[in-house]
């Protein structure tokens, strides 16, 4: 079967280590560390490892994020879609 030329994991998960190197070649950076160092003011960047749960999979974050979409409350239109689509449930 033929792959499809537009394929959510080649758009979203990030360059591959060619597109990676070109990039670093062009900015002239050793590494990412060094264009994090670069980009990035060293007032702002957190040194720190972050406090992260541990990752879920995806049936598990669909599953979660269902559940925070279902505890979402609305109490007053914000738009007129919402007003005529009845999109919130009322407070």
């Amino acid at each position: 079967m033929p792959r499809h030329p537009d394929r959510f994991v080649d758009r979203h998960v990030g360059p591959r280590d060619a597109g990676l190197d070109a990039m670093l070649r062009t900015l002239a950076c050793r590494d990412l560390d060094d264009l994090i160092a670069r980009a990035v003011p060293a007032s702002i960047r957190f040194e720190r490892e972050l406090a992260l749960e541990p990752p879920l999979s995806e049936v598990e974050a669909m599953g979660a994020l269902t559940r925070m979409a279902g505890r979402t409350r609305c109490c007053a239109p914000t738009s007129a879609w919402a007003i005529t689509e009845r999109s919130c449930r009322p407070c």
